[in-house]
């Protein structure tokens, strides 16, 4: 049932918070508020849902960087700030579309990264921060960019969680054990192929054994039917 252990737990509350997300903000009018206004309520909506787990969610994020599930992670994340843009309004269909969606995901993830770390009252300090960061986002410079920039953007966000949950040391750590088992390994690989290499040399007063073949055994002729 968990094959991919904690991550599944992981997994199953974004797939069932996705779903009460699209259900709420689908319910809600946003027409009377403006663009800012709008992002705003569908990221705000979405990370509350992780308030009651915030004490356990650093672990939980820090699965999501795994190799192995990064990618499902970053999907996760597209699919989360799609909904948010197609609920806004967003009508786009030309390389805007991917540029919009790629710049959210950025703010979402960093916005994200700082609430676990922030213990002002009702996490006051992150809305403030969600609003600067949709404000820059919105800025006309900044959503005439390039998809590129935009990705790049995004990349920069799960660098500083990757950062913040594997602290350099940690991987200069397992990089020093990493060598240290390599070089263990070719130690002993090396030491092995010389011994198969080496021709062992016996004594030479040891006797010369000679070993010589038994001849077959002789088949007599028959002639006519006698033998």
């Amino acid at each position: 049932m968990f094959g991919r252990g904690a991550y599944d737990l992981v997994d199953f509350a974004m797939d069932k918070w996705y779903d009460q997300l699209k259900f709420e903000l689908d319910d809600l009018d946003l027409t009377q508020i403006d663009l800012v206004g709008r992002l705003k309520t569908g990221i705000k909506t979405r990370l509350s849902y992780q308030v009651p787990y915030q004490k356990h969610w650093p672990s939980a994020m820090a699965l999501g960087l795994h190799p192995y599930h990064f990618s499902h992670m970053v999907y996760r994340i597209h699919k989360i700030s799609d909904h948010i843009w197609y609920v806004a309004g967003d009508s786009s269909v030309d390389v805007n579309w991917y540029t919009k969606r790629a710049s959210l995901s950025a703010v979402y993830s960093t916005t994200e990264l700082y609430m676990v770390q922030d213990n002002s009252k009702d996490y006051r300090d992150t809305w403030e921060y969600l609003d600067n960061r949709l404000n820059n986002m919105l800025s006309l410079g900044h959503m005439s960019g390039s998809a590129q920039n935009s990705a790049v953007s995004f990349s920069k966000g799960l660098l500083s969680m990757a950062t913040t949950f594997f602290p350099e040391s940690s991987y200069r750590e397992q990089a020093d054990d990493f060598e240290k088992q390599k070089e263990k390994y070719r130690s002993q690989k090396s030491n092995n192929d010389d011994r198969q290499s080496t021709p062992t040399e016996g004594d030479p007063s040891d006797p010369v054994i000679i070993i010589e073949k038994e001849a077959p055994p002789k088949v007599k002729k028959i002639d006519d039917g006698k033998i």
